[in-house]
């Protein structure tokens, strides 16, 4: 706080009173300009980063509501039997599950259960997978590897073969469109999936 003499007359002035009176009006100006747009910004940053993690599909939700259950976690909301791994997950490994578990039951309905029978299909080169679920379920892809061994496992067909079918009610992956990263070997397309 400071003592300004304005038009003669001695009086005590607010911080933006001051400011306009040592700075001039058109420099406070500025300054509130530039700090409103950083303000807008962030905010507007906060706000699509709050509604792109809020859209995440059902199988997104399902493959890491799988990995809580793999962990140990132990559902709360979602009817069982679920099959969960053996170790004691961590406190906050657990918020977050719970978290997963709520965005689960929005997305993928009240019906959903964590009880699924997995299926696998497996194809040689050259061939074509078809992957199908019944009664209106759709495909939640969880794995998909192209290759033999370790040496020739080519896991970066997984995010293709999930753009291919996920959420769909049947789909065609042909071995054909996937590269060949071991041309000397016959490859095999190896999918597991569940219905939901």
């Amino acid at each position: 706080i400071r003592f300004v003499r304005l038009s003669g007359v001695s009086s005590l002035c607010t911080v933006i009173s001051c400011i306009n009176a040592v700075y001039g009006k058109q420099w406070y100006q500025r300054r509130v300009r530039g700090l409103t747009m950083i303000f807008l910004s962030l905010s507007l940053f906060l706000l699509v980063t709050m509604v792109t993690h809020g859209r995440r599909t059902c199988p997104d939700l399902d493959r890491s509501f799988q990995r809580c259950l793999d962990i140990g976690y132990q559902p709360e909301v979602i009817p069982g039997p679920c099959l969960t791994g053996d170790r004691e997950p961590s406190e906050r490994l657990v918020k977050q599950c719970r978290r997963i578990e709520r965005g689960v039951v929005r997305r993928c309905g009240e019906e959903y259960r964590c009880s699924y029978e997995e299926n696998e299909v497996v194809v040689k080169e050259g061939e074509r997978a078809h992957i199908a679920c019944h009664g209106g379920d759709r495909i939640a892809i969880q794995s998909a590897n192209y290759g033999v061994g370790e040496e020739c496992n080519d896991g970066g067909v997984f995010p293709l073969v999930r753009d291919l079918c996920d959420q769909r009610h049947h789909c065609k992956v042909e071995t054909t469109t996937l590269g060949d990263d071991c041309p000397h070997v016959s490859n095999e397309l190896i999918i597991t999936y569940h219905c939901f």
